[in-house]
Order: C-alpha cells, then sequence, then structure tokens
C-alpha cells in the first residue's frame, strides 16, 4: 500500500517558535510575540519571520492586527511538537461555534492516530485523497470509525464515500 505523506514545512529556529507559540497561545500581535519570545531586538527578524510564515498560508492577520495559526499551521507546529492539548484548547476557544464540531472530531483523530495520519485521513474524507492510500492498519481504523460515528453529520459523510468506493 503506497501511504500519502504530509507536507512538513521547512521552518527556521524562530518560525518554528512563533508558529508553535501562536498554534498554543493564541492571536499576538508581532510585538507581543517578539516581547514574549525574543528580545526586544530582535523586532526585525521576527517581524521577517511572520511574513514568511503568513506567506507560507501558516499562519493569518485579523482585522485587530494579531496574528493566528491556520489549520494548516495549528497541523505543522503539532509535527514541530507542539502540545495537542494547548492547540485543541486554543483553536476550540478562538473558533466559530460552527466550527467546533469540525475541530473536536480533527482533534479526537490527532489524539488517536498522530498529526500525520490525522491530515492524510482528513484530506480523505474531504475528498483529496483516495481511501485505498489510507495508512491505517485494522485497529487504527476502528478507532477513526468509532470517533466518526459520535458524530452524525460526519458518519453520513463516511457512508456516503463508502457507498461510492462500493460501486466503483
Amino acid at each position: 500500500m503506497r501511504k500519502t505523506e504530509v507536507k512538513k514545512h521547512i521552518l527556521g529556529k524562530k518560525q518554528k517558535r512563533i508558529l508553535i507559540f501562536l498554534a498554543e497561545d493564541g492571536p499576538h500581535t508581532i510585538n507581543a510575540t517578539n516581547t514574549k519570545l525574543f528580545s526586544l531586538s530582535h523586532y526585525h527578524a521576527t517581524h521577517t519571520a511572520f511574513k514568511s510564515l503568513e506567506s507560507k498560508r501558516l499562519i493569518s492577520k485579523l482585522p485587530n492586527g494579531k496574528y493566528y495559526a491556520t489549520e494548516e499551521g495549528r497541523f505543522t507546529a503539532l509535527l514541530y511538537g507542539a502540545n495537542i492539548k494547548k492547540v485543541k484548547e486554543t483553536a476550540l476557544k478562538f473558533c466559530k461555534p460552527e466550527e467546533k464540531e469540525d475541530l473536536m472530531v480533527t482533534y479526537e483523530i490527532i489524539e488517536s492516530v498522530g498529526p500525520e495520519t490525522a491530515s492524510v485521513i482528513l484530506r480523505a474524507l474531504k475528498g483529496k485523497t483516495e481511501l485505498a492510500y489510507l495508512p491505517l492498519d485494522e485497529n487504527e481504523a476502528k478507532k477513526i470509525f468509532s470517533i466518526l460515528r459520535k458524530y452524525p453529520k460526519w458518519w453520513a459523510h463516511v457512508e456516503k464515500i463508502l457507498r461510492g468506493v462500493e460501486h466503483e
């Protein structure tokens, strides 16, 4: 079986620290991040790191000037060792009400199989990867199905995908 790999962005030390900080702690301005993580004399380098992360779509700017880790940014932060509990709490704290269920499913899957495998599973559920290439053993598949069954919207989507596979 062929495995689909998660795109892991190559980041410098400062970019990693900033991304993990935003993923775990929530939205912050460049200045506030610089003050908490680095000395004030590093502002220019911090600003450059923010712009690089923004160009890679790992962070995004809010209208109030604060930056937050995007979904891909949170996954990347997890791949670089961010604390999953903190990232999950922060994501749920700052999400829109209609996004809460999707985030709960996402983080339950991540906690069950890890961020790399979870990323592949979620891409398959969104139709971006073929189900045949999921890197799951039988136990992992059972875990994922038991998680998805708890969420009717997601389970209905899985059933629809599985019916499509049966007809091929």
